[in-house]
């Protein structure tokens, strides 16, 4: 898939678990550059939302587990419901989303913040630093201008994989191709 093929998907998948769009497509281009194949040494992080094994494994917070890191698809479905499921913990607090995506809940919660590591300080800052920082929608502000805690989106099971298999028909009439049967399963549909 093309860079711009997933930066749509991001967007795709963050609407449907009730982001910010621009949140979380700065966040994947934060993570792997859009590429799918992203691998970070030191930690094993794999794919387009660096996933850790064992959180795609056992996400908990009622995530469902990623089964290929390396599936685009599947990874920026899981990337954005984990990254919901931060948000739904720490009240509407994409900060504190943020640092436990990048850190991990625990230490978040141990530091009660952004804990005192670089590396999530300047993720955080990244992401919405700056000129970047998310402006919120009208429809999530209250009488008072502020912003609301969205509602969070109902948890949709693990119906991933044919829900996954029609994204990528869909993606793939959208960009003219058709789809690769490989005997892997629904992970092999994409070339």
């Amino acid at each position: 898939m093309r860079e711009r093929d997933l930066r749509a998907l991001a967007a795709q998948m963050a609407d449907r678990y009730g982001l910010d769009p621009d949140v979380f497509v700065r966040q994947i281009q934060q993570e792997s550059g859009f590429n799918p194949a992203a691998r970070n040494r030191r930690t094993g992080a794999t794919g387009l939302g660096q996933v850790m094994a064992a959180t795609a494994q056992d996400p908990g917070y009622g995530v469902a587990p990623l089964r290929d890191r390396l599936d685009p698809v599947e990874n920026l479905r899981f990337s954005a419901e984990y990254m919901r499921a931060m948000l739904d913990k720490y009240d509407g607090d994409y900060r504190l989303a943020l640092a436990a995506y990048n850190a991990g809940p625990g230490r978040v919660d141990q530091a009660g913040g952004i804990p005192g590591i670089e590396e999530t300080q300047n993720y955080v800052a990244r992401i919405l630093g700056g000129q970047q920082r998310p402006v919120p929608r009208s429809e999530n502000l209250g009488p008072d201008g502020l912003p609301t805690r969205p509602e969070p989106r109902p948890f949709i099971g693990p119906a991933a994989e044919q829900r996954n298999v029609a994204i990528r028909q869909a993606l793939m009439e959208a960009a003219g191709a058709r789809p690769v049967m490989r005997p892997e399963g629904i992970a092999g549909l994409m070339q």
